[in-house]
This record gives structure tokens, sequence and C-alpha cells, in this order.
């Protein structure tokens, strides 16, 4: 029973030693990562051109992921992790006043939905309709 014991608190060590590096690293990526998103990430440089102001935004997302092996298996851990900043559109700030222009094709999923709509009404009205008939028989 001691020689479990002691075996088992010997595969620990390794076990908390790797759960602690991790910790320790997930810990350091997120403070690198949050301290450099800022806001001026988000909001780009403005450009003057004559009377207007031309003000980028983006879109910014995160993500983040790590993982490790135990007994049974090769000793090891990793994690990654990223920023996306992607142009989603342009601030015009002009006399006439303030405009958006997006400059993306990102199309919300519940608009794309009531844009096919139509279309698929036919299909799913004969998916109900076979259905239905199955359950009469």
């Amino acid at each position: 029973m001691k020689k479990t014991f002691v075996l088992v608190l010997l595969l620990m060590i390794p076990l908390v030693f790797f759960a602690t590096e991790i910790s320790e690293s997930v810990t350091e990526m997120f403070d690198q990562s949050l301290s450099a998103l800022t806001a001026d990430m988000a909001i780009g440089t403005p450009i003057e051109t004559g009377n207007k102001v031309i003000v980028p935004l983006f879109e910014a997302g995160m993500g983040f992921g790590g993982g490790i092996g135990g007994p049974g298996v090769a000793y090891g851990g990793g994690l990654g992790g990223g920023i996306d900043l992607l142009p989603y559109s342009v601030l015009i700030i002009s006399d006439d006043g303030v405009d958006v222009v997006p400059v993306t094709n990102k199309v919300p999923f519940l608009q794309q939905l009531v844009d096919v709509l139509p279309e698929l009404m036919p299909y799913i009205q004969g998916a109900l309709q076979y259905m239905m008939v199955g359950e009469t028989e």
C-alpha cells in the first residue's frame, strides 16, 4: 500500500509542475495580450484629407487554448492564442456631418436567414408534408 501511495505521489509531481507552468504561462499570455489590446488598435489613427477626417474602425477578437498530457502518454503541454483585428468600417467626419461606411461584407446571420427564407419555404413545406404522410401510415 505504501509503495502504491509513493508511486502515485511520484507520478503527480510532474503533473503538478506542468500544471503550474501552464497556469503561469497562460496568465502571462493573457496579461501581455490584454495590455497590447488598446482602444487605439480598434480605432485607427485619424487621417485628415481636406475638410474631412477619416477614422478606420476595426473588429477585435481574441482566442486562447491549452492542454496537458498525463500518465500513459508522454508528459507535455502547450498553449496558444491570438488576436485578430479585422477592418470593420470607416468613420468619415466632415462639415456635413458624420457618416459610417462599412468595409466588410459580413451580414448578420438572422439577416441572411430572412433573405434566403422565401427560397427555402417550398423545401421546408415538402419535408413537413413528407413527414406527416409517414406518420399517418
